[in-house]
């Protein structure tokens, strides 16, 4: 028992600040050489799941009937171009909003939907 302890304190030197510490690659690690430097990129950040035209994928959450996409940013079955059904994914333009409107495509289609019942991801 003795011995372990002893092994398992020289480990946890090697460790922390020993042959595994800041700067240190084992004892069996070969040199990696040297390393090119990373610079950052001139292309424009775009957010995870985001395509190039600004459109992200989502899906429809918790709607009791469907989820309207509208022609307009307002509520009125005159409105209504397509209806999604719960589950269904479609995409949205998260940067393009009009009230608790957010703009949204499917099949093709695009118009505004509920950004209540919006599941992004």
């Amino acid at each position: 028992m003795e011995q372990n302890r002893e092994i398992n304190e020289q480990e946890l030197e090697n460790v922390v600040g020993g042959a595994y510490g800041p700067g240190g690659r084992g004892p069996s690690a070969p040199n990696p050489g040297p390393v090119a430097p990373v610079s950052a990129s001139s292309a424009p950040y775009s957010a995870p799941n985001t395509s190039p035209d600004g459109f992200r994928w989502a899906t429809v959450g918790n709607v009791t009937n469907y989820l309207a996409l509208r022609s307009q940013a307002t509520y009125a079955d005159s409105n209504d171009i397509a209806k999604l059904m719960k589950g269904t994914q479609f995409e949205v333009k998260p940067s393009k909003t009009q009230g608790s409107y957010v703009w949204a495509r499917y099949n093709g289609i695009e118009g505004w939907v509920n950004s209540q019942y919006v599941i992004y991801g």
